[in-house]
């Protein structure tokens, strides 16, 4: 759980960065504290890409629904929803400004608390990192973690057709963050679906940039 070091105190003017290190250990307890309430969680983003240096800590979670999401057009979580209240409701006491001072907060920059996307502030010996959660169902927590992993030349060139300079085949589109064939709407709960439509191998995270789908493409050798 989040200790009393961890403490947020206060916005900051510009985009900072956090050693991998650091930012491993603050997903973790990040992952432990909202793990009960969801079936799957996973690192995503530069963390999962393994840089030396993060921006923001990307959580891709599939939680524990109330009822199908596919049934409604505003999933349900109220257990994630509960947790997620708790942890922006405690305070840590900090001794140089001799307050209590809450743990996580709603990034006041990029205000974002949809059911699909929320993002938070969260603080580490001195430090603070944008948290950015992505709420996914069983239908597209797979294309959602492949998206939310590469950089933005990969995901793109996964996402666009081939007829529009990308890999996905004849027939596919990706809208409102799912896959479709037609009006046919493809499940991907794992990235592995996602590579075999576009009858491509796994990719390991730390490849999934713009050379690699330059080398599918063949404008550049292998």
């Amino acid at each position: 759980m989040v200790t009393a070091s961890q403490e947020l105190k206060g916005p900051v003017s510009q985009k900072a960065t956090m050693p991998l290190a650091d930012a491993e250990r603050l997903a973790s307890l990040l992952i432990e504290r909202f793990a009960p309430a969801c079936e799957h969680i996973e690192i995503a983003g530069s963390l999962r890409r393994r840089k030396a240096f993060i921006g923001d800590i990307e959580l891709m979670l599939l939680p524990i629904f109330d009822v199908d999401p596919m049934t409604t057009t505003k999933p349900v979580y109220t257990a994630l929803d509960a947790l997620i209240r708790q942890a922006l409701d405690e305070r840590r006491y900090d001794p140089e400004a001799d307050a209590e001072l809450p743990i996580m907060i709603y990034d006041p920059t990029v205000k974002r608390d949809g059911p699909r996307y929320k993002r938070f502030r969260i603080a580490s010996h001195g430090r603070e990192i944008s948290v950015d959660m992505f709420i996914a169902d069983h239908f597209n927590f797979g294309n959602g973690l492949l998206i939310r992993t590469g950089d933005k030349d990969f995901s793109k060139g996964c996402l666009s057709r081939k007829c529009d300079g990308g890999l996905l085949p004849s027939g596919y589109h990706h809208d409102a963050g799912y896959l479709w064939r037609g009006s046919e709407r493809i499940a991907c709960p794992s990235e592995e679906e996602f590579f075999h439509i576009l009858g491509l191998p796994v990719v390991p995270p730390a490849q999934r940039n713009r050379e690699i789908i330059m080398r599918w493409k063949g404008e550049v050798p292998w």
